[in-house]
């Protein structure tokens, strides 16, 4: 899909990034040189420089540690598979000094990301539903039927909910942190929430169902229980699932983030260097972009959030990037095709049944729309709670798209990108146009199919047979299926420990800033 591209130095810009699930709870933001403005319906706070925090991209061949030693500092995390770089504290004159050596590419400053707090809202669910319930995302598009996957997907989130009896999440081994210490447990909720969406499992008489139900969820934490990271916890956590993916059979990363890339007129414009890579010549303008099209190149599908400003998603990071399937959000209360469903009391209307949501962004960079509005999945501490956003609607895409890889093995790499995405697109939606499936208005214009996992019956909506129990994989032997590209050495994360279980207070009204 061809997009717009933009080039504007990071040097003197300010950029941020947000989560871009329920749209009026949780806003996080990363950046580098300039701002990324959060993209919530209602503004959100930028994210600040962290002052004296910096990402040195190195050239390649060049040794990290040579240049650690030679300019005597010390690396926060390393970038040895992505980006090929490291992240350090620096005082102004290593990096100056940093920026004359002819081994470097770039110095980017790094940035806060602020998250928004929660609205007032009624109590959570019940820590765990008296029987198993079809969630109307699931039923409309035909998910409710699909057998219990074996595939692997990252989530880099907030954490998943570790001991959650809805999930089955990959041990300590197999998950990763940017937090010294973490075991990678969910403080916030919005991670857990997307890992249901994707993979809650089926069959075992409680909660809900996913799309691809048990598949194995990597926790990949880069934002803390406040929905606070940073620029360079992002890269590190792109740089982990690429390192792991061949050994831990991670097919697709659920990225349900994201934000604004503004000028110097604080108006939101295309990334820089969007068409290449995120490279200007043989400089790295876009650090973000450069790793998760390093990350495509080693076999990983990403999915993204188009984000929940109702604007062109052009001018969203991740959303803009060629590189990444961009999902946009459809409000549908009932679960089944163009009907005449209501938001329950339960959740915020967000627009007409089977109508594109409010809120979401829309344009040339966005390839598919899924269910974003009234929710109902997992949460933190056990818990179930209804959001609404776009990150609700991309780990619909993203379960579809690992289990359907998991099933049709495919090489994935920088150069047939292009090709898989419209296979995959192809195989798993509905033209929006479609009487049973589709939507009853266009997305400001645009005509993004609808994701459809599909039932025998074409109906999106309606029951087909006895949903099927999920047994329970086993993530650490489980081989990989597709063809991936490239062979890596495994990182272990953090040793795992066992939270203390309480029920937690989850927005039943379903918003938070960009989720």
């Amino acid at each position: 899909m061809q997009r717009n591209s933009s080039f504007h130095s990071l040097i003197t810009r300010r950029r941020a990034l947000a989560l871009l699930g329920p749209v009026l709870v949780l806003a996080a933001a990363f950046a580098s040189h300039g701002i990324f403005h959060s993209s919530a319906v209602q503004a959100a706070s930028h994210g600040a420089p962290i002052p004296g925090h910096y990402i040195v991209i190195l050239n390649p061949g060049v040794s990290v540690q040579d240049v650690e030693a030679d300019q005597n500092v010390s690396a926060d995390q390393r970038y040895d598979t992505v980006l090929h770089g490291f992240s350090a504290r620096l005082s102004d004159t290593q990096r100056d000094a940093l920026r004359r050596d002819r081994r470097v590419n770039n110095v980017v400053q790094d940035q806060t990301v602020q998250a928004q707090p929660f609205r007032p809202a009624a109590p959570a669910s019940p820590v765990l539903a008296a029987a198993e319930t079809i969630p109307t995302g699931i039923d409309r598009i035909d998910a409710e039927g699909a057998p219990a996957s074996t595939a692997h997907i990252a989530i880099i989130d907030t954490g998943i909910d570790l001991t959650h009896p809805d999930l089955n999440v990959a041990p300590a081994a197999q998950r990763f942190s940017v937090f010294p210490g973490s075991t990678c447990n969910d403080g916030n909720g919005h991670g857990t929430h997307v890992s249901g969406i994707a993979a809650a499992i089926a069959g075992n008489g409680i909660g809900v169902r996913g799309v691809a139900p048990g598949a194995v969820v990597h926790c990949v934490q880069v934002l803390d229980a406040s929905g606070s990271g940073s620029f360079d916890g992002v890269i590190s956590g792109i740089n982990w699932v690429t390192a792991n993916a061949v050994t831990y059979g991670i097919l697709a990363a659920n990225m349900s983030l994201g934000g604004c890339y503004t000028d110097s007129n604080d108006e939101c414009v295309p990334p820089p260097g969007n068409a290449t890579c995120g490279m200007s010549g043989a400089i790295v303008v876009d650090p973000v972009h450069k790793a998760i099209c390093d990350s495509v190149s080693a076999g990983v599908v990403h999915v993204v959030a188009a984000g929940n400003s109702a604007a062109d998603a052009i001018t969203q990071i991740p959303a803009a990037y060629q590189e990444v399937i961009t999902v946009s959000a459809i409000a549908d209360y009932n679960g089944k095709g163009p009907a005449a469903g209501a938001a329950p009391a339960s959740c915020f209307n967000y627009g007409p049944d089977d109508s594109f949501a409010s809120f979401t962004n829309f344009g040339a960079a966005v390839d598919i729309a899924a269910p974003g509005v009234c929710i109902y999945s997992t949460y933190k501490n056990g818990g179930y709670a209804t959001l609404s956003g776009t990150s609700m609607a991309a780990p619909h895409v993203t379960g579809a798209v690992a289990a359907y890889l998991r099933t049709h093995p495919t090489t994935v790499t920088l150069a047939t990108w292009p090709s898989v995405e419209a296979a995959l697109i192809t195989a798993l939606s509905r033209p929006r146009t479609d009487p049973a499936c589709g939507t009853t208005s266009t997305n400001h214009g645009f005509n993004e199919p609808v994701l459809y996992v599909g039932q025998p019956l074409a109906n999106c909506g309606g029951l087909v047979g006895t949903p099927t129990a999920t047994p329970t994989p086993s993530p650490a032997t489980s081989t990989p299926t597709a063809t991936l590209t490239r062979t890596s050495t495994p990182t272990a994360g953090p040793a795992t420990s066992t939270p203390t279980r309480t029920p937690t207070p989850a927005p039943s009204g379903g918003d938070c800033n960009n989720c």
